[in-house]
C-alpha cells in the first residue's frame, strides 16, 4: 500500500508544485490587502440585517390576523372544514352552480384544507 501511495505522489509532483505556488501568491495577496479577510465579516452582518428584516416584517404581518379570523377547533368531517365543491364549469355562473365554503374556506383569502 505504501509503494502504490509513493507512485500516486511521485505521478502528481507537478500539481503539487503548482498547488504550493498557488498559496504562495494566495498568502502575499493576503499580505498587501489584508482588508479583504473583512470581505466575509460584513457579507455575514449583511445577511443576517436581510434576515431580521423580513422575520420581522413577517411577525408584523402574522400580527395583523385577528385572533377569530381562523378557526381553531378540530372538524369532524372533510366537508365541514372544505365545505362543497362548485358543481359548474368555471365559465358558468349563475346560483345554482355556488358550493358551500367551509370553516376554512370561507372567508378571503381562501386557502385549502389539509
Amino acid at each position: 500500500f505504501g509503494a502504490l501511495w509513493i507512485l500516486v505522489i511521485l505521478f502528481l509532483v507537478k500539481r503539487i508544485r503548482l498547488a504550493i505556488a498557488l498559496n504562495k501568491v494566495a498568502a502575499q495577496f493576503l499580505a498587501y490587502n489584508p482588508h479583504i479577510l473583512l470581505v466575509p465579516i460584513v457579507q455575514a452582518i449583511v445577511a443576517i440585517v436581510w434576515v431580521s428584516f423580513w422575520l420581522f416584517c413577517a411577525a408584523f404581518l402574522l400580527s395583523q390576523v385577528p385572533a377569530d379570523y381562523t378557526p381553531t377547533g378540530s372538524f369532524a368531517t372533510y366537508q365541514e372544514a372544505y365545505g362543497t365543491a362548485n358543481t359548474c364549469a368555471f365559465w358558468e355562473s349563475s346560483d345554482e352552480c355556488g358550493g358551500t365554503p367551509g370553516a376554512c374556506n370561507g372567508q378571503w383569502p381562501t386557502g385549502s384544507v389539509w
